[in-house]
């Protein structure tokens, strides 16, 4: 609206200066009632004017305090966008950091698992060592008992071992005697007729996997071993 105005007031003036030099204007004097009109005009047009430029001054002042609005609203924009890329950046690092945490704390429940698991195979070996224990010492016990019928002291390279009599007659069946590889067998011989004093009278002889045994020499000499089954022979 502004521009058509003085686009208007222009033409106006242009009109006004071309109708004044023309010979029509020369030659025919305007009456003074028409100057005062035109003075009167021009006044109008300049205090006109004069709202005009207060009217750029005022826009021009307001497109400044708009431009520095301006200026500060964008920087305001850029701190936030800054700030905001800050926050993104530490968001990701905090992101970055969970996983790493669940990624440990995933390998700590695998160790964990790992561990409960060899815990209790080590406590089903433990309870397994247990029974074994219990039944050792219950043989242990068994054998401190025989042992104490047949008080033995084992010397540097002598064994421990039983031997099992029976005769053809199967009158004897499977009589042990606990006894030492260096017992000789003359010896155990006598320990046998304590329990079977009827074979006293009579001569004997003993085999060991068909083969006789010699009475004057010790159970490792005649090759006779641990569980050997020997049978007592009538003549």
């Amino acid at each position: 609206m502004y521009f058509i105005f003085i686009l208007l007031f222009r033409v106006y003036i242009s009109f006004y200066f071309i109708f004044k030099n023309s010979d029509y204007y020369k030659n025919y004097n305007i009456i003074p009632n028409e100057n005062k009109e035109i003075l009167q005009l021009k006044e109008e047009l300049k205090q006109s004017k004069s709202t005009i430029d207060q009217l750029n001054n005022r826009i021009n002042e307001l497109n400044n305090k708009l431009k520095s609005e301006n200026e500060i609203n964008l920087n305001k924009i850029q701190s936030l966008q800054n700030e905001i890329n800050q926050k993104n950046e530490e968001l990701n690092i905090e992101k970055d950091k969970n996983k790493t945490l669940e990624d440990r704390v995933q390998k700590l429940n695998t160790e964990l698992s790992d561990k409960l698991k060899e815990i209790t195979n080590i406590f089903d070996l433990k309870e397994g060592l247990n029974k074994i224990m219990v039944e050792k010492e219950k043989e242990l016990k068994e054998l401190k008992l025989e042992l104490s019928r047949y008080p033995i002291k084992l010397k540097e390279g002598e064994k421990l071992m039983t031997i099992n009599f029976t005769t053809a007659d199967r009158r004897i069946q499977n009589y042990s005697i606990i006894c030492k590889n260096t017992d000789l067998f003359n010896n155990i011989e006598k320990r046998l007729y304590e329990d079977y004093e009827e074979y006293y009278d009579t001569e004997n002889y003993f085999t060991v996997n068909g083969k006789k045994i010699n009475k004057c020499k010790n159970l490792e000499e005649n090759n006779i071993h641990n569980n050997n089954v020997i049978i007592l022979n009538i003549i």
